[in-house]
């Protein structure tokens, strides 16, 4: 059989430039938008459901929300810091209380947020999400009932709404579960595709012959 040239080539060499590009790709392919798109659904789940919380001056108001999240948009993003853009869609019915007076909102919420691609050992990426502000949310508020109607003149329902997801959707991304979620295990990736024969394609197996 013969043996590995110790002094191959020096363009067939892995030099480190070479080693760091194939790291980065190696990243970027484990966590495609689209893929990052699929964990971020998987975290907001298909079913919304926030409070009753207390809000207001004096916590005369009491706002329910329930609702289900649309398809989650995710895409490369050009900065320094952050890897991908992640947009989530919510649709939401809102009940709130003022002062004994039940109002009925229907909302439309668009959450935006950034997305980090961090290199964990010893060959994992985790999904670091930027710190969601009520500047990532954006709410558009339709009364559905004259009680609704007359509170919206009188109340900043939009902005409670807001104030509402930013605290849902950071509570949800810090729980423990979620945590585990957002860490993609490479090597474990890697070894199941082995396992399952995807690695070396059909065509590129050594064919057996009979004696």
């Amino acid at each position: 059989m013969p043996g590995i040239d110790s002094r191959a080539e020096p363009d067939r060499l892995a030099t480190e430039p070479a080693r760091a590009r194939f790291a980065q790709q190696l990243l970027r392919s484990a966590a495609r938008p689209e893929r990052i798109a699929e964990v971020i659904a998987e975290i907001v789940g298909d079913r919304i459901e926030v409070g009753p919380v207390q809000a207001g001056p004096g916590a005369l108001v009491c706002v329910t929300a329930t609702g289900r999240p649309g398809d989650v948009r995710a895409e490369v993003y050009d900065g320094e810091e952050w890897d991908i853009a992640v947009e989530v869609p919510l649709s939401l019915r809102l009940q709130v209380d003022f002062a004994g007076v039940l109002a009925r909102f229907a909302a439309a919420v668009r959450v935006r947020m950034r997305v980090q691609l961090v290199p964990q050992d010893p060959c994992a990426v985790f999904v670091r999400t930027e710190e969601v502000t009520e500047e990532h949310v954006e709410v558009r508020l339709r009364a559905v009932d004259r009680p609704a109607r007359l509170l919206g003149r009188v109340g900043d329902v939009r902005c409670m709404v807001a104030e509402h997801i930013v605290a849902y959707i950071g509570e949800l991304l810090s729980s423990p579960q979620v945590r585990e979620l957002r860490r993609i295990d490479i090597a474990q990736v890697i070894e199941r595709a082995w396992e399952a024969g995807l690695v070396i394609a059909p065509a590129a197996r050594p064919m057996t012959h009979s004696a």
